[in-house]
């Protein structure tokens, strides 16, 4: 009889736990984990630089992401991105914020639908930059993300990618805890 009874203990206490709200702050949080740059050879024999950006996300009320055509307003402004990217470089010795009309690294991140009971958004996103351009010097990504209320996360930076690396750079502090 006590080992039904334990048992039966056991089980609520397991299924009570699945059952817990996680409670995680409203204001998204990213942590960068590690940048892959790859070179790769078109059609036409043109290599091109490719970089790949990991990081996490965490959105504790799930108001994260854009659907197609989505757009937020902040002081008669459109915002059409909610990822924003800034790159820098350094040029003898000095350290300058790229600038381009055409250009464009902002993206945009897709809505995903919270599920359950934890309506918060967590997910690792893998953005795609394509570097069209040639740099005789290290550049580096500084990135944040905005979400639908338009509260502002953390700031993160990768390190310092020298010119004619390729491979994988890895951050070696998180924020967020897998």
């Amino acid at each position: 009889m006590k080992i039904k009874y334990l048992l039966f203990i056991f089980i609520i206490v397991a299924l009570s736990s699945c059952l817990t709200q996680q409670n995680y702050p409203i204001t998204p949080q990213i942590d960068f984990r590690q940048v892959i740059v790859t070179e790769v050879t078109d059609i036409l024999g043109n290599r091109l630089l490719y970089m790949n950006l990991y990081f996490k996300i965490l959105d504790g009320d799930g108001n994260f992401g854009f659907k197609d055509g989505d757009t937020l307003y902040e002081n008669g402004d459109t915002i059409s991105n909610n990822f924003l990217i800034t790159m820098f470089y350094i040029y003898n010795g000095n350290i300058y914020e790229f600038q381009s009309d055409t250009l464009l690294l902002d993206g945009r991140i897709p809505w995903t639908n919270p599920v359950g009971l934890n309506e918060y958004y967590k997910a690792t996103v893998i953005y795609d930059l394509p570097l069209s351009f040639s740099f005789t010097d290290s550049i580096k990504f500084s990135f944040y993300v905005i979400d639908n209320d338009l509260n502002r996360s953390n700031t993160q930076s990768t390190m310092w990618i020298p010119p004619n690396f390729r491979g994988v750079l890895v951050d070696s502090v998180n924020i967020i805890a897998d």
